[in-house]
């Protein structure tokens, strides 16, 4: 599951505590959107960008293939 969070509404800890407790096993991955002082934090879910919450997608499938890579070079794209 990959998960994203503002940082000023949400408790980081607390949420991957409570989703592990019920997801067990699930492998949880992603972080918190945030400004250097944790102001004007935000999420962006489709074609909203939302003030104060999460946003996550599960992946689940039998026929689903997982591979590693690196990636050198990063380059900034929008804003």
């Amino acid at each position: 599951m990959i998960v994203f969070t503002d940082a000023a509404s949400i408790n980081g800890e607390e949420l991957l505590k409570g989703m592990a407790h019920i997801l067990g096993n699930t492998v949880i991955a992603g972080g918190l959107a945030s400004t250097k002082n944790f102001l004007d934090t935000f999420v962006i879910f489709e074609d909203k960008i939302i003030q104060n919450g999460a946003v996550a997608v599960a992946l689940n499938s039998d026929t689903l293939r997982v591979r590693h890579d690196c990636a050198l070079g990063w380059q900034a794209i929008g804003r």
